[in-house]
């Protein structure tokens, strides 16, 4: 699933990529934030190994399913390429909207502000996603992470 998803953000990144030399026009006026987000979302899972840290397992192959041939077995470095293609891929997108902001003179106060108010939304969002994450966490590894919590706030098991 890893490699599926990876695969069809490179797939569409570069889309975006190619409409946006098309359409120079347009590249003020895609979020700085929004990309931001996406590139670093790309960039922890290549300087952070979940798998050894949330799953605790050593193993370096993952299963993906192939159609009605069945199984068939990846090797890490194959998600960890297409996730590096995916990173570099949305960075170039990033760096291009980067310089066409700052050398597009007019407006700029308008879209700064409208960044703002991204961020204001956008940053909650992920703070409770991650907040989710951690919490899911928890309750995966301690089994009883229900009844921890409700003996240390509200003092019954």
């Amino acid at each position: 699933m890893v490699l599926i998803s990876t695969t069809l953000s490179c797939v569409f990144v570069a889309l975006q990529i190619f409409h946006v030399n098309r359409n120079p026009d347009v590249l003020p006026f895609i979020s700085l934030v929004m990309l931001l987000g996406l590139t670093l979302g790309h960039l922890v899972p290549l300087l952070l190994n979940f798998e050894a840290l949330f799953l605790g397992t050593s193993s370096s192959r993952r299963n993906i399913l192939r159609g009605s041939a069945g199984w068939f077995e990846a090797n890490e470095v194959i998600v960890r390429v297409t996730g590096m293609v995916a990173f570099l891929l949305q960075s170039r997108l990033l760096q291009k909207t980067w310089s066409a902001r700052w050398s597009n003179g007019s407006n700029q106060k308008s879209l700064w502000a409208a960044e703002r108010k991204v961020a204001f939304v956008a940053l909650p969002l992920y703070l409770a996603g991650a907040l989710f994450s951690v919490m899911k966490y928890l309750w995966m590894v301690s089994g009883s992470f229900t009844s921890d919590y409700q003996q240390r706030f509200f003092g019954r098991a």
